[in-house]
């Protein structure tokens, strides 16, 4: 692992320095991956990492998955932030930017959703439109179920 533990000093990279601390958190050097956990952290919450938006989707996955196999209770407001940055670039078609991204921001989600999984959901949502009110109820039990109500809209001619 000296090649990958070097090569964050040679190169300024956003996404060079997120693949690098997910190898190292693999590979179990946990002092250096944390350095480039917060490196990469900052660079990416800054606005502005200088990626194209698949370099950026690509390079935040690989933080979140190295954010998870290091310390997921350490890391879990970070990785909070990080999956809603990938989300951000989520595109009309289930994927992200390129195939590749996809893949890895997936991965990451999938991670994500292994080390937080969700706790009890119980949620009802009310809904008025004019005189119509119905209510959607979603827990446990019918969470991914798709729920539709038909909305009659009065004729104003």
């Amino acid at each position: 692992m000296k090649v990958a533990a070097n090569a964050p000093t040679t190169s300024s990279s956003t996404y060079i320095k997120a693949l690098t601390a997910y190898a190292l958190s693999l590979a179990g050097d946990s002092s250096a991956a944390a350095t480039l956990i917060s490196d990469v952290y900052n660079s990416l919450t800054s606005g502005s990492p200088g990626l194209s938006q698949a370099l950026t989707v690509e390079a935040a996955a690989y933080l979140l998955l190295a954010m998870l196999n290091e310390s997921p209770g350490s890391y879990a407001a970070w990785a909070l932030d990080i999956t809603k940055l990938i989300s951000t670039y989520h595109n009309g078609q289930g994927g992200f930017v390129s195939t590749q991204d996809t893949v890895v921001a997936l991965q990451s989600f999938a991670a994500f959703s292994e080390a937080f999984p969700p706790t009890g959901t119980d949620l009802t949502i009310s809904v008025t439109a004019g005189s119509q009110s119905f209510e959607i109820v979603i827990n446990s039990e019918n969470g991914l179920v798709l729920q539709t109500k038909l909305y009659h809209r009065r004729s104003t001619t």
